[in-house]
């Protein structure tokens, strides 16, 4: 198969009018998805197209009924539901790419019909959240190699002892390579470039204070500029990805080049208040870089000052995150992926 290019520009060209009406091949509307294997719920249009156009090329199908579709492709006829060792019909991303990588592609028909009946009961409780994640997490441990890591940072869980219990994979691991199916990296090359890489993460979660328990970092109001603490509760405004280059990212992963990427955390200099920034947008580089180890201070490279906490009343809580001369507060981080070398 040939190497693809921009997603995003080959969209534009395939979806004219004469096109449209004789079907096409592209790839960005099995690879489009694949978000949702790492944020489930998140919004975006297939391909980076914007909803107008989008609306512009219906295809009539909806993604669990896809997901049967592809999963038949894989050699699983007459799975219940969908695949097996999943509970609910799985995000069409995870199964998408897998087609991709074993040799199939994923195509727009724009006048095909693909119904799927609701049954009237479901195969699974109303906690959906909890069997999303257990999806995503079979789909990545089977397919994406090195960069499973992804799916639990976008949960936000750790990579041990998840909390879900996604089952034996052996019997899928044992069908990828009975089909030759090729690498994720391969897919990510050639398939779909806009899909953002964070393996240069060591790592990621909740980070807690010692002098504040029960408070984690966060991202604070979504278009706001300020870091602050808030009561834990592992979502993704909680998200901290702290890199080998030494950036200290906080809020929810941008998955892919059509999303906002979590922003960076930055002392300039100038005030005893870290601010949240685009991390391209930050004047001087070095403003964004830390150190950091575990249950140890986090230091600015840039002034070697410490983020730290200090008691407020005019704060939220009673706590206001800070820069200052560093007093010896420790940081401690849930999840590590790797260990920096120094």
């Amino acid at each position: 198969m040939q190497k693809r290019g921009s997603l995003a520009r080959d969209a534009k060209a395939n979806f004219s009018p004469a096109r449209r009406r004789r079907g096409l091949q592209h790839p960005g509307e099995g690879a489009g998805p694949l978000w949702v294997t790492w944020d489930y719920g998140a919004g975006v249009s297939p391909a980076g197209l914007s909803s107008e156009e989008a609306l512009g090329c219906r295809t009539g199908v909806r993604e669990p009924g896809v997901s049967c579709v592809l999963c038949s492709h894989l050699g699983e006829e007459g799975a219940a539901p969908s695949c097996p060792g999943l509970r609910i019909c799985p995000a069409v991303g995870g199964v998408g790419a897998a087609v991709w990588q074993c040799g199939g592609s994923m195509e727009v028909l724009p006048c095909s019909r693909v119904a799927h009946i609701e049954r009237t009961r479901k195969p699974y409780n109303n906690d959906i959240d909890y069997y999303a994640k257990r999806n995503a997490l079979r789909a990545a441990e089977v397919w994406m190699d090195d960069f499973k890591s992804h799916v639990y940072m976008a949960w936000n869980i750790p990579m041990t002892n998840p909390g879900v219990d996604f089952g034996d994979v052996s019997e899928r691991l044992a069908l990828r390579q009975r089909l030759k199916c090729r690498s994720f990296k391969w897919y990510l090359e050639n398939v779909y470039p806009e899909m953002r890489i964070y393996n240069n993460t060591l790592t990621y979660g909740e980070v807690r204070n010692s002098k504040a328990s029960g408070y984690c970092l966060d991202q604070g109001a979504e278009d706001g500029d300020r870091a602050i603490l808030y009561p834990c509760h592992g979502m993704s405004s909680q998200l901290v990805r702290y890199s080998a280059d030494g950036l200290l990212q906080l809020g929810p992963l941008g998955s892919t080049a059509f999303l906002p990427d979590s922003k960076c955390l930055v002392d300039d200099g100038r005030g005893r208040m870290p601010t949240l920034k685009k991390c391209e947008d930050v004047a001087r580089p070095t403003q964004r870089l830390w150190d950091f180890t575990q249950s140890g201070p986090i230091v600015s490279r840039a002034t070697g000052r410490c983020l730290e906490v200090e008691m407020s009343k005019d704060a939220n809580f009673g706590l206001r995150l800070v820069v200052q001369r560093c007093s010896g507060q420790k940081w401690m981080i849930r999840n590590w992926i790797k260990h920096a070398r120094h």
